[in-house]
């Protein structure tokens, strides 16, 4: 919905903060599985396609349409298409148990992920502020 209204920055800001909420709910996940043998906690990843979508949509990139589905696809074409990939992670466990939950990297990215998370909303309050402002006149 944001997209047809604003299909700029506030709509990309809009998917992040979706991602930073999927990651969110994951390193919760992790957290409360710390003691689960054999856990291997989640990822969320979602920074890539921001990125491919922006470098796709930006002011001096060219149109790399597919006219065939067998056709790599040059990123994500339209908002909608921004969608967080979670996946297990399935690297070297951290304890003898094989769970691989690191309770210092979690509360770290946590903590990364909530700063985030603010900053995001706070420019998204402004950037609606000021949209409210010109549309009173004021």
């Amino acid at each position: 919905m944001l997209e047809g209204l604003f299909p700029g920055s506030l709509g990309i800001m809009h998917a992040a903060l979706g991602g930073l909420q999927k990651r969110e709910a994951a390193i919760s996940e992790n957290l409360a599985n710390i003691d689960t043998p054999s856990y291997k906690r989640l990822e969320v990843g979602f920074e890539s396609l921001l990125r491919r979508y922006r470098a796709r949509h930006s002011a001096d990139s060219f149109d790399l349409s597919t006219t065939s589905p067998q056709h790599f696809s040059a990123g994500p074409q339209v908002m909608a298409d921004i969608v967080p990939v979670t996946w297990r992670s399935t690297g070297t466990a951290v304890r003898n148990d094989g769970n691989n939950v690191d309770v210092d990297f979690e509360m770290t990215l946590l903590a990364q992920t909530e700063l985030t998370y603010n900053s995001l909303a706070e420019l998204m309050k402004r950037d609606f502020e000021g949209l409210k402002s010109v549309l009173r006149g004021g």
